[in-house]
């Protein structure tokens, strides 16, 4: 998993960063020079991964590339506020990077990282997003503290509107995952198999886990983040959701037959998407988020207390 968040984050920072620079410093550049740079950051990963000793996960960084160099297109049209990409791409960095945070305690409690149970595993995991949690929330302290009073004052409709979303997301995610397993069935939804046994090593952390934090986590990075350098509703609501389902595959995929479930995950990014710019609260999609998490690992874990 660390190896294929590396891949990602060495593609995204090559394509968009001498990208933006090269924006902020002359005038916009050409789709034609886009692809040319897409093209040539794929060159320049592979040497700098190469070099690096760092195994190479070509679906993952050729995806990144992908979806950076359609980030870069869309600069030059005016759809992307340059001014909040900074921030964007530092809480990006955060949330790839944020299980170096797990190195404070194996350090200090001298762990073998090679030997870990796994229940260890899910406490370095909680450890790690606690702290990812409260900087995303210094970071977006203020959206959060204007957003509240919003929420309390407008509770029903929020809610009702954030339901109906969530429900045509979950209808759509309940039919591709059944389309999938019919059709695909040596495709693998290795990510739902992790939280499953996540949820078996320790119940009640697991509950808190997924269905508390990372909602927030997910919520703030690829609604939040996503929604500060998006001009066009449209555009923001189908990257946020297919960047949101893309990496919940990539992060755990072993054959390209598990692509194909890139679709239910992104179904209900999408929905989380278009719940944020409906209402204009972020709070929408990080209760909806919380309340779907929540209620399947409950489902999950009645299944592991009944049989």
């Amino acid at each position: 998993m660390e190896n294929i968040a590396l891949n990602i984050t060495f593609g995204i920072f090559i394509t968009v960063i001498p990208f933006l620079f090269y924006n902020y410093k002359t005038i916009k550049t050409t789709p034609l020079q886009t692809i040319l740079w897409g093209i040539l950051s794929f060159l320049l990963c592979l040497i700098g991964m190469k070099i690096s000793h760092q195994p190479i996960s070509y679906l993952a960084l050729s995806l990144s590339i992908l979806l950076s160099s359609i980030f870069n297109y869309y600069c030059t049209t005016g759809s992307i506020n340059l001014k909040k990409v900074p921030l964007t791409l530092s809480v990006l960095t955060l949330f790839f990077l944020s299980s170096l945070f797990q190195l404070i305690p194996i350090l200090f409690y001298h762990l073998d990282p090679a030997n870990l149970q796994l229940k260890e595993e899910l406490y370095l995991t909680l450890f790690s997003d606690f702290i990812l949690v409260f900087l995303l929330i210094f970071l977006y302290r203020k959206t959060l503290l204007e957003d509240f009073p919003k929420l309390k004052n407008n509770l029903y409709p929020i809610l009702d509107t954030g339901i109906k979303y969530w429900l045509i997301g979950l209808v759509i995610m309940v039919i591709s995952n059944l389309l999938i397993q019919i059709f695909l069935p040596q495709a693998n939804a290795a990510n739902e198999e992790s939280v499953q046994e996540f949820i078996h090593a320790s119940r009640f952390a697991s509950l808190f886990a997924v269905g508390i934090l990372a909602p927030i986590i997910e919520e703030l990075t690829f609604r939040k983040s996503f929604r500060d350098i998006f001009n066009h509703q449209t555009f923001y609501i189908l990257a946020s959701g297919l960047i949101f389902g893309s990496l919940h595959v990539l992060l755990s995929c072993t054959s390209p037959w598990d692509l194909f479930y890139i679709i239910p995950y992104s179904s209900l990014g999408i929905a989380f998407g278009y719940m944020y710019v409906k209402t204009d609260n972020i709070y929408t999609s990080i209760l909806m988020h919380m309340f779907h998490n929540t209620c399947l690992t409950a489902i999950s874990l009645l299944g592991v207390i009944l049989w």
